[in-house]
């Protein structure tokens, strides 16, 4: 029981993970690189924690962020 107590607190930070992740390509595409940075760096700090550093997400978040910060300035 505790098991999928667990699993269903991961998908749901998951879930929060994605749309999160979502948010911060809208605000890139929108050209609001600051908001974009500030949404990927949370979504990364997440990620780390639950997928791991080197997961294929978590490596697609930092080089999001880092066009962020380059393109914002």
């Amino acid at each position: 029981m505790v098991v999928s107590i667990q699993s269903s607190s991961i998908s749901s930070q998951l879930k929060e993970v994605r749309s999160l992740y979502e948010q911060g390509k809208e605000k890139h595409s929108s050209e609001d690189y600051s908001a974009a940075f500030g949404i990927f760096c949370e979504t990364v700090k997440l990620q780390e924690s639950l997928l791991g550093k080197y997961h294929k997400d978590t490596i697609k978040t930092y080089w999001r962020m880092g066009k962020a910060a380059c393109m914002g300035g």
